[in-house]
């Protein structure tokens, strides 16, 4: 049998600039799957068939999905302005900052005034922590994200100003960073334990800001060649995290399409805005919630956990809003 791929068989992907332009209401998406997730993990919901149903769902684009999502981010902001400078001062003013402004009061609590630990204090706002000692309150996405917003821009340079077609370049820098996590795995296995739920999803994250790069030059798969590369992409991803980053991508392209059908009529331009509320103040609320529940546990016991997250997320509702504003305040002085 003969592979055969007419013109009217090519298949673009310039569709997928839906998820360029409703990335922040797939962020809102994500931010809700996590949220309720925790809910229905640490609220302890009886298995059924409909909590399955939810829970699929929730985790469709969840954390992973926002990794991907920032490296689109990325891609775009190092595409239209190439300063170095400012792209690190955008990322610091964006993720560091709230974080910062946030968090400190929450370990300035648990470390000094509880614990009485000022290196662990200093570990936890400046994520640190996390390489050394592993997960801390729910912050490892935070951690994951400083270090890949370092990194991003000496891998963009590589991959995108290569004489060799990107896609070709990106599937060799994924091929590396496989090879490294089984490195890592075998003889670190420790560091690997600790720190695999960031490293695993680093190809997620350059695989996201390869999307933008298609999108941005409306590049079209027409070639067996490209569904090899495609295909490559996805083993690799599978390798190095299972077979969710695949389920993330696949939602996201999904949720632009049915994004982008929600104009008209009104009810649904009124669904877009919540979800677009939502993603506006993603990280606020991923945060906050975290934060207030892991708080609550300190202070009342882990016995009512269940309630502790609920209290989180609506607490992280209520604030997100005042807080973000309170920040760029702040930021603008």
């Amino acid at each position: 049998m003969v592979f055969n791929m007419s013109s009217h068989s090519l298949i673009s992907i310039s569709y997928l600039s839906h998820i360029s332009k409703y990335r922040t209401e797939i962020m809102g998406y994500a931010i809700l799957g996590v949220m309720l997730a925790h809910i229905k993990t640490i609220g302890s919901f009886p298995d059924t068939i409909i909590t399955k149903i939810i829970g699929f769902l929730c985790y469709s684009v969840f954390t992973g999905g926002f990794l991907f999502l920032s490296g689109l981010g990325l891609y775009s902001s190092l595409y239209h302005h190439c300063v170095i400078k400012d792209f690190y001062k955008k990322r610091a003013i964006r993720l560091l900052v709230p974080y910062l402004l946030i968090s400190t009061p929450y370990f300035l609590y648990t470390d000094l005034v509880v614990g009485n630990d000022f290196t662990a204090f200093i570990g936890h706002v400046s994520t640190i922590s996390f390489w050394l000692h592993g997960n801390y309150s729910g912050m490892w996405y935070i951690a994951a994200s400083v270090l890949f917003y370092f990194l991003y821009p000496l891998f963009h340079r590589y991959i995108y100003s290569s004489k060799t077609e990107s896609g070709i370049v990106l599937l060799i820098v994924m091929a590396v960073w496989c090879m490294i996590l089984f490195v890592l795995k075998q003889y670190t296995f420790q560091f690997y334990d600790k720190t695999s739920v960031a490293l695993n999803k680093f190809p997620l994250f350059l695989t996201g800001s390869w999307f933008m790069s298609c999108i941005i030059s409306k590049k079209k798969i027409k070639t067996t060649r490209d569904w090899l590369g495609i295909g490559i992409g996805g083993a690799f991803l599978l390798l190095a995290n299972g077979i969710w980053p695949l389920i993330n991508i696949i939602s996201i392209c999904f949720c632009g399409i049915i994004f982008s059908k929600m104009n008209t009529p009104k009810l649904f331009n009124i669904i877009r805005s919540v979800f677009y509320w939502l993603g506006t103040y993603s990280l606020e609320l991923y945060i906050i919630h975290l934060l207030v529940f892991y708080l609550l546990n300190s202070i009342a016991g882990l016995e009512s956990q269940g309630d502790h997250i609920l209290i989180g997320v609506f607490i992280a509702l209520l604030l997100c809003q005042p807080t973000n504003r309170i920040i760029k305040r702040i930021v603008n002085r």
